[in-house]
């Protein structure tokens, strides 16, 4: 195997395990709206 093909293998799985990782988060309630997030950094911000 080449170091292309290692690599470009590599970052797919990386993408899919993050793409999981988000999955889940979504099954398990952890996420919020974008609207609330941006209002949240823009509150921080302004501090």
């Amino acid at each position: 195997m080449s170091i292309e093909t290692y690599e470009m293998l590599s970052g797919k799985l990386e993408l899919y395990s993050l793409i999981d990782e988000g999955l889940n988060q979504i099954k398990q309630g952890k996420i919020k709206p974008m609207r609330e997030s941006i209002k949240s950094i823009r509150a921080q911000i302004k501090k």
